[in-house]
């Protein structure tokens, strides 16, 4: 039986011809047709678009554009549109407009099939400072008013965590096993299967929590967050892009590719 061998001369001599899976322009061109695709998509910012005042807008279609705060200041790496956040005042966030709003997700909604009840979040993070204190990256937590939801953070050791809650109160958490250096680009996902597992994703690294992970979720009045949690606290100092949430739990594989799809954008 014939065995076949890449050439690697001949897949150079038609890199012209042919795209190649890893290329900047190839995940450039495609990254926001790709989020708009994410199963239970509610909210996906990919910080190329912004309103005149700076609010930043909304691609899923679903017009949940998130109010400016601060001297936010958007951006360009390369290809890659961004908005960098300095820690101090800057967030994106809008207020929960009460019962069943799109941000309140349980992970019990009827109208999805019970195979793919849950939540994900995530995007694309560049830490521009050293940690040592929580930074919320996309979160509906509210701390003091016992109003907690869901958050994807950073802790003070540097770590990247995804939390729920199902009474506002009390969390449960899963935590990266690596820290993400600072001043390089990253992808970050959290998973929440209801009453089954918790995952979080720091590029290909994962990590999963299947202890005492509650059958749904708070269904909260904190704002919505980008960049900090209720109230402006906790404040994230890093550039940010490709921000998306989803009403429902997706495979290892849709994630996966979220990051496999994108990466050459950022050079990771």
């Amino acid at each position: 039986m014939p065995v076949n061998v890449r050439n690697a001369e001949m897949v150079g001599m038609l890199a012209g011809d042919l795209q190649a899976r890893y290329e900047p322009q190839f995940a450039w061109k495609s990254a926001c047709s790709q989020h708009q695709a994410l199963p239970g998509l509610r909210g996906f910012w990919p910080t190329s678009s912004m309103l005149a005042g700076g609010d930043l807008e909304d691609l899923s279609g679903q017009g949940h554009t998130l109010t400016y705060n601060g001297s936010c200041l958007y951006r360009q790496d390369n290809l890659a549109p961004n908005v960098a956040l300095d820690g101090v005042g800057d967030y994106f966030n809008l207020a929960d407009p009460g019962a069943n709003s799109w941000m309140d997700i349980i992970g019990t909604e009827a109208y999805i099939n019970n195979n793919f009840n849950g939540l994900t979040l995530g995007g694309w993070f560049r830490f521009t400072n050293v940690a040592g204190a929580t930074e919320y990256m996309i979160s509906k937590w509210d701390v003091a008013g016992n109003q907690r939801s869901y958050a994807l953070l950073r802790n003070a050791a540097g770590n990247i965590v995804f939390a729920v809650s199902n009474n506002g109160i009390a969390s449960v958490t899963v935590a990266s096993t690596t820290a993400p250096p600072n001043l390089e680009w990253f992808f970050a996902a959290g998973r929440y299967d209801p009453g089954t597992a918790l995952k979080v994703w720091y590029n290909t690294e994962t990590n999963t929590n299947v202890a005492a992970i509650p059958a749904n979720l708070h269904a909260g009045t904190a704002d919505f967050f980008i960049g900090g949690r209720h109230g402006g606290l906790d404040l994230l100092s890093a550039r940010l892009s490709m921000q998306w949430l989803c009403a429902q739990m997706h495979s290892d594989a849709i994630v996966g590719q979220t990051f496999q799809q994108n990466r050459a954008m950022w050079g990771v």
